[in-house]
């Protein structure tokens, strides 16, 4: 995104914002910004997500069923290309990071389940469940307090204790993939969340940001679970870089429409000289995020979409300078906007309070 320069005096331009050559509305979706606006398929689908993503705002339940559309249409990302899959998860956060807080685990179920090979012929069999239009998720964040333990059955099936905080519509789920300690290390597996054993709970949620985002702990007592792969296959596997960069996407989405708040702020009126300095900034970061989710692209394409200790790397430097840019666009539309849009426009208010709670992730 290339936010017009303007000096004072000048009248604002109408035209929006130009993108890589293109002008595009002010309006212009992230997801568009990612992929370079060069592939008119997908620049048409990420508009439809972006259409289709508002209409999710503030309903959980609506934002699921989004989510299992997003993902018939948007394949593994190894399959069909990074930026797209990427360039999606932009676009929903340009809109709201609700609806991407809960839209985004579960798109990383399929492609995780894809992952592990050829589904099984088993009636017990997760794909089974899965191909049945169950809803699943992915759980693999844990906090140091938080934990589940895995208890042995037979070859083919472990037992789950503990507990698991998660900022998700829990109550509508079937299914979660979630990560589970073994007696070495942490190991994926599937649950059923309609079986004896399970329980939720939670205490009040004291944040300003995804207040729409059901937050509940769940409690596993002696749950069957089924392993998914081999030991520490979930942290091994190719596509676990992808969604670290992912999240990153998120961020990048959700930076993306505060700096084109402060853009249309500057068209509105004559700014100063003093905003069109925090203008700069704004603009020069938005590029400054884009160019490592590319050059990830780039990278994991070549490479087949394979895990290596490159990608790993990479996967952390992705983050921590879209990080580091989300913290200075945010610092810069805050001085060149000033209050009002904070006390007066709810979206803008949501949005910063949604994505300084979020981008805390990286920690």
């Amino acid at each position: 995104m290339t936010l017009t320069r303007l000096t004072s005096g000048a009248t604002p331009p109408s035209q929006g914002l130009a993108t890589a050559g293109h002008i595009l509305p002010i309006d212009s979706n992230p997801g568009r910004h990612v992929v370079l606006g060069r592939m008119a398929k997908t620049a048409k689908f990420l508009d439809q997500v972006v259409s289709h993503s508002a209409s999710a705002v503030g309903t959980p339940v609506a934002a699921v069923k989004l989510a299992r559309n997003i993902a018939r249409f948007l394949p593994r990302p190894d399959l069909t290309g990074f930026l797209p899959y990427w360039g999606a998860l932009a676009a929903l956060d340009s809109v709201d990071l609700g609806v991407d807080k809960i839209i985004e685990p579960h798109l990383d179920a399929p492609n995780i389940l894809d992952e592990t090979g050829s589904p099984s012929t088993d009636d017990r069999s997760i794909w089974v469940v899965f191909a049945a239009r169950s809803i699943w998720v992915v759980f693999a964040a844990e906090g140091s307090w938080h934990h589940l333990q895995t208890g042995s059955i037979d070859n083919n099936h472990r037992t789950l204790t503990g507990t698991e905080p998660r900022c998700s519509p829990t109550t509508i789920l079937n299914n979660v993939i979630v990560t589970a300690h073994t007696e070495t290390i942490r190991r994926a597996c599937a649950v059923d969340l309609r079986q004896p054993g399970f329980s939720r709970a939670g205490s009040p949620w004291a944040a300003c940001g995804l207040v729409e985002v059901p937050r509940r702990t769940l409690s596993f007592d002696e749950v069957a679970a089924i392993p998914i792969a081999d030991v520490g296959w979930s942290f091994d596997r190719p596509g676990s870089p992808w969604c670290g960069i992912g999240v990153a996407a998120i961020w990048h989405g959700a930076m993306f429409a505060i700096a084109r708040r402060l853009f249309e702020y500057c068209t509105a009126r004559t700014p100063g000289h003093i905003t069109l300095l925090h203008l700069d900034e704004a603009n020069a970061d938005i590029h400054r995020s884009a160019i490592p989710l590319r050059i990830a692209a780039v990278e994991l394409g070549e490479s087949g979409g394979a895990s290596t200790q490159l990608t790993a790397v990479r996967t952390r430097a992705v983050v921590v300078v879209v990080v580091a840019k989300v913290e200075i666009v945010m610092a810069v539309a805050a001085h060149g906007l000033g209050p009002a849009p904070l006390t007066f426009e709810a979206e803008h208010a949501k949005r910063i309070a949604d994505l300084s709670l979020c981008a805390r992730e990286d920690s």
